[in-house]
């Protein structure tokens, strides 16, 4: 329920992350599921951020067996974007490299181009560097890439970083 799923993000929230395993325990096995759920992907989103990587290894080893499925969903891609954000340096650079072995499509799609996104503002520089070869691979896909509708978001993004890193 909305009003359920609201107290159990402030238990998260406020309480020490060893106190919250429970809800950890609970997601087990079902989060590629609640991934796709409005009010469960919410939680899964609080897990990630408040508690320790390592306590929620479990949950983003899961959600990753299906990052491409997760990446393009409309509630899975904002638990993808906290594992970018709050995962293991394992787990980000597998997404990472997931993102770039099919990187066009996923710039253009209108979900799955938020990801793109995050992994190009929080991703450390071996992964950044990584990210923006993918991108710039092909000179007229990139350049379709900046009229796209979408693709346009991340090649404004991608323009941006390699400015600030000065390439």
């Amino acid at each position: 329920s909305p009003h359920g799923n609201h107290v159990v993000q402030k238990l998260i929230v406020n309480l020490f992350p060893e106190q919250v395993q429970f809800v950890v325990d609970a997601f087990r096995g079902r989060v590629v599921e609640a991934a796709q759920n409005q009010m469960q992907s919410r939680v899964l989103e609080r897990l990630l951020e408040y508690c320790a990587p390592n306590q929620t290894a479990v949950l983003a080893d899961e959600a990753l067996r299906q990052a491409p499925m997760l990446l393009r969903h409309s509630f899975g891609n904002f638990v993808m974007q906290a594992v970018l954000e709050h995962g293991l340096p394992e787990h980000r650079t597998w997404l990472v490299g997931n993102i770039c072995s099919d990187v066009d499509r996923l710039a253009r799609h209108k979900i799955a181009s938020n990801s793109v996104r995050k992994a190009l503002t929080t991703s450390g520089p071996a992964n950044q560097d990584a990210l923006i070869r993918a991108l710039k691979a092909d000179v007229q896909s990139f350049a379709s890439l900046c009229k796209h509708k979408t693709g346009s978001f991340v090649a404004r993004e991608l323009k941006q970083l390699t400015k600030k890193l000065g390439q």
